[in-house]
């Protein structure tokens, strides 16, 4: 088993999909008071959909099937919006809307798109959320942005390094963020 997870975060080009799919992957279940189930399984699903699509770039749905699914997401949470309020709805819309972009990553533009879709959702999480243990929650998924982030702009550069960068970043930060806390 550690073989195989080696070999795939040694899979070119691999590391930062792992990490933005294990970023939102977490923001879901930090999340999951607020959003219902099949939303939340939607976004799980297309994790792994993404996770497989990095070994067998085949088994990525056309983009028919996707637009399908949008549509049908579209008209469950309409049906069933009502009844879990308007902010609810809306952030289980983003949860629906990041989930299908990840199944569709293909552009660079696609990429920046679902890590600031990710640090809305951190935002949208510190709303139910205002304990210091969601806020260092919430800083670990951060770093993971971070890094999928330096490792899709500096993919020859090694893991360590991006990490200490992005440590770097997150520790110059910190003053800053608790002042505002």
């Amino acid at each position: 088993m550690k073989d195989v997870i080696t070999n795939f975060i040694h899979h070119k080009g691999s590391s930062p999909i792992l990490l933005l799919s294990l970023a939102y992957s977490i923001l879901l279940l930090t999340l999951s008071e607020s959003l219902m189930l099949w939303v939340l399984l939607l976004g799980l699903c297309s994790c792994v959909a993404r996770l497989v699509a990095v070994r067998q770039p085949d088994s990525i749905p056309k983009t028919r099937t996707v637009n399908l699914l949008a549509v049908l997401s579209i008209f469950a949470l309409s049906w069933f919006g009502l009844s879990i309020g308007l902010l609810d709805s809306m952030l289980n819309l983003l949860a629906i809307a990041c989930a299908l972009k990840l199944i569709q990553l293909n552009k660079k533009r696609d990429f920046h798109l679902l890590i600031c879709t990710c640090l809305f959702l951190i935002g949208c999480g510190f709303i139910s959320a205002l304990s210091i243990f969601a806020w260092f929650g919430y800083t670990g998924v951060l770093v993971l942005l971070l890094l999928a982030t330096a490792a899709y702009h500096g993919p020859q550069i090694s893991f360590h390094r991006h990490l200490k960068f992005v440590m770097l970043i997150v520790l110059q930060g910190l003053p800053i963020a608790f002042l505002l806390f």
